[in-house]
Formats: structure tokens, C-alpha cells, sequence
């Protein structure tokens, strides 16, 4: 398996992943939706993505926001995380 920080190449196998997430989650962006806003997330220096791959197959991906507040300066968020059902228990996440 590779991990790996994703670059705005990657913008398609990152908004596949989310946009399966999302669906599975009930919410109603639609796939050009999530895609356009894969590009916008991925252009913010403060935001970062990671996919997983096995086989040469983006497995999950984790998404990553940053903010600073006063009382506790730089902190980091995990906003989305997935792994395709069929890829679940596998370690995936835990990489």
C-alpha cells in the first residue's frame, strides 16, 4: 500500500473517493459538484488530501483543513476520511 499526499493531478481519484463517501453518507453534492470543489480544496495552501492506493487502485483518502486560533495557536482538523467497502479492515486508515 502508498500513501500519499495528493497533488491537483490527482483531483479526479480524490473526488471519486469522496463523492462514493458522500452518497454512502446521504448527502446531495453530485460528482461535478465534488469535483469542482476537489480543485478549489486542493489550491488552498491550509487544506491537504491523502489517498491510499493498493494494487495501483485509490483505496481511501483522508482530507485535512488547518486553522489558528488564539488559545491554541496552528491546528489541524480531519474532515473526511474513507476506505472503499471492499478495501475495509485491510489497514488501510491506519497507514
Amino acid at each position: 500500500m502508498e500513501i500519499r499526499r495528493t497533488l491537483p493531478a490527482d483531483a479526479e481519484p480524490l473526488a471519486a473517493l469522496l463523492a462514493r463517501f458522500f452518497a454512502e453518507e446521504g448527502f446531495a453534492a453530485s460528482a461535478a459538484e465534488i469535483r469542482e470543489r476537489a480543485d478549489l480544496f486542493l489550491a488552498e495552501a491550509a487544506n491537504a488530501a491523502f489517498l491510499a492506493f493498493e494494487d495501483g487502485t485509490a483505496a481511501g483518502v483522508a482530507t485535512v483543513t488547518t486553522g489558528f486560533g488564539f488559545e491554541t495557536g496552528r491546528q489541524a482538523e480531519i474532515e473526511n476520511l474513507y476506505v472503499l467497502p471492499d478495501r475495509r479492515r485491510r489497514g488501510v486508515a491506519r497507514g
